[in-house]
């Protein structure tokens, strides 16, 4: 290893052991070191500077010490702004203890618009995740804009609807930013995202005070917490505190009986409590078992704790019948999800408990058994017709349980001594493919970026979207969705880009793997386009680090598929950083001078 191209291994060790002496601290792009030619990038981003009289950047990386510059100092202002900014948007707004039925009116937008918002979520999110009740809550929403407005004092049913309301128009905001054909829809720009952060801050608030005295202990607060834990998915909580149920949904499904199956436990209970009962301890448990992935806690109960049986099949409007459809309804993708539920809690248990032996064998039995069951799973939703699963559903049942086989084959894969390491290594590239793949053909104009969906609010569920519209959906959850989305693209891409590397560089099967390598690059170039979009959405907020990594990962792909000389990989690598760089670095100023505006208009009008 050349002196004046990496950093010595005594030199890497010493740095990862500083940057890095506690392990929760650990960067995600820290893993980038282990490629000797991006380890310039791990760090430039952690602002390292060596002795001058000890080198450790090669010529062609000197040009791009600038920009490392201005992107760091440039993303440490921004970390600054956006924490407060939050809290100010909410306070010129003016959060207030209650939700009557003229505050709400003031905070959302008109009502075609929420029609838009409030299908759009329906036809997606609970789709997947049963939270309500869907004829009843329509009803109830009809009813809430045929109602006089009154800022007189409310009842707590007009409360819960109201932040139901708010919460469920901020998810529809994720996927949904307007119809291009429409006057009224095309009232729906980005900027609704900056808005959705406040009617999420002012349930939060209402729930937080409702708690605390004690007057929200029924199936509405699950709902309500269920709708709030999913914006956590979808929007971003800078400066927003977050709801104390968010990490515990499962616990909070224990204190309400939820766990308990009702006809065991409450036999005299209507049929239709009992399946929306059912529902929603599948979709809290799930959540939770979300939130522990992205966290990397354990779960929070054990396989044993709740007898609670998967939902059923069965319609909404069948719901009180109790009759189970032979075809493909809303709750018919969590009952697949509830199938995996005991053996995700065993992987999070082996994966993050701190006492536990990671032992191979033991990872690779659950990761089989897992994986059989995914591809079971998928077998199954694909096979119904009229309706036809919607990607949406498809995809969600994908991301909701394949990173945890990613997972338990991440901690051996990079072993190189580890004699498994190669067939985890293949593994990896397997989920990593079959996450990022169906993402490689979304469209990719600007327009998509900002208007990525138009949701015909007259259809039904069962009838087929076009592929055009399956394709909006999935790339406004790709450049919208945080969370637990961004968190699998990330973890899957870079995934992606080290294990491509490790194959070129070792190259031991250049004809037999030639056309499977080409795919998988697609699949890379398809999720770096997605990253770009979301930098440039959000104008630098998220997706930056991911972007400059991801860019400097595929062009060194692309040079070792070229076969390129070291010369020409340094170049190739140091220029699509430099591009990458400043890229980010002209969005964060962008940002930056209009947070600088914003404090401005605050000071002017005291807000």
């Amino acid at each position: 290893m050349d002196r004046d191209q990496s950093l010595s291994q005594r030199e890497f060790s010493s740095f990862a052991t500083r940057q890095n002496s506690v392990s929760s601290q650990r960067r995600w792009y820290d893993i980038f070191a282990r490629c000797t030619k991006l380890q310039f990038l791990v760090y430039g981003m952690a602002h390292h500077r060596q002795d001058r009289e000890t080198p450790w950047l090669p010529p062609e990386y000197e040009s791009v010490r600038p920009l490392m510059d201005d992107f760091t100092r440039l993303h440490q202002l921004m970390n600054s702004n956006r924490k407060d900014r939050p809290f100010s948007i909410c306070h010129s707004i003016g959060v207030k203890s209650s939700l009557n039925s003229s505050l709400t009116r003031a905070l959302l937008p008109t009502r075609t618009v929420c029609n838009v918002l409030v299908g759009a979520y329906i036809k997606t999110f609970e789709s997947v995740l049963r939270i309500l009740h869907v004829p009843s809550f329509m009803a109830e929403y009809e009813r809430f804009w045929e109602a006089i407005p009154s800022e007189s004092a409310v009842n707590e049913e007009e409360e819960v609807l109201a932040c139901k309301i708010l919460l469920i128009v901020s998810l529809g905001a994720c996927i949904c930013v307007g119809s291009q054909g429409s006057t009224d829809v095309d009232e729906l720009p980005s900027n609704f995202f900056g808005r959705a952060s406040s009617w999420i801050a002012h349930a939060q608030h209402w729930v937080a005070q409702k708690m605390v005295t004690g007057l929200l202990a029924d199936i509405d607060l699950a709902q309500i917490s269920c709708l709030l834990a999913l914006t956590k998915h979808t929007q971003h909580s800078y400066g927003l505190v977050c709801h104390p149920w968010y990490y515990d949904l499962s616990r909070l499904g224990i204190w309400l009986g939820l766990h308990r199956e009702p006809r065991i436990s409450f036999p005299e209970m209507p049929v239709g409590e009992a399946e929306i009962r059912r529902r929603l301890w599948a979709t809290m448990l799930e959540l939770s078992l979300l939130v522990c992935f992205d966290k990397g806690l354990p779960a929070a109960l054990t396989p044993d704790s709740y007898n609670c049986e998967a939902p059923s099949s069965i319609a909404d409007e069948d719901i009180e019948l109790g009759l189970v459809a032979q075809c493909l309804t809303p709750s018919t993708v969590l009952g697949l999800l509830t199938r995996t539920h005991r053996i995700r809690i065993q992987i999070l248990h082996l994966i993050n408990a701190p006492c536990v032996s990671k032992a191979y064998d033991e990872s690779h039995q659950l990761a089989t058994k897992l994986n059989a069951a995914c591809c079971a799973n998928l077998d199954e939703v694909r096979a119904f017709s009229k309706p036809e699963p919607s990607e949406f559903q498809v995809t969600l049942l994908e991301m909701f349980t394949r990173p945890f086989v990613l997972a338990l084959h991440a901690q051996f894969a990079e072993e190189p001594s580890n004699k498994s390491a190669y067939y985890s290594r293949r593994m990896r590239m397997e989920i990593s493919s079959l996450l990022l793949l169906p993402f490689s053909t979304l469209p990719v104009s600007s327009t998509s970026a900002q208007h990525p969906i138009s949701v015909d609010t007259g259809s039904t569920g069962g009838e087929k979207r076009t592929s055009t519209g399956e394709q909006a959906i999935l790339a406004a959850l790709r450049i919208h969705g945080h969370g637990h989305f961004a968190l699998v693209q990330r973890q899957a891409t870079a995934s992606l880009c080290l294990d491509l590397v490790s194959e070129l560089e070792e190259n031991e099967f250049p004809t037999l793997e030639s056309a499977s390598r080409n795919r998988l690059r697609d699949a890379l170039r398809g999720a770096v386009d997605i990253f770009t979009r979301r930098m440039k959405v959000t104008e630098g907020a998220c997706s930056t680090h991911e972007l400059v990594f991801f860019t400097s990962a595929k062009a060194y792909i692309g040079a070792l598929q070229r076969k390129c000389t070291p010369g020409e990989a340094y170049k190739a690598i140091t220029e699509a950083a430099r591009r990458a760089l400043a890229s980010c670095c002209a969005e964060m100023e962008r940002r930056s001078n209009d947070c600088t505006r914003w404090k401005m208009f605050e000071g002017l009008f005291g807000l």
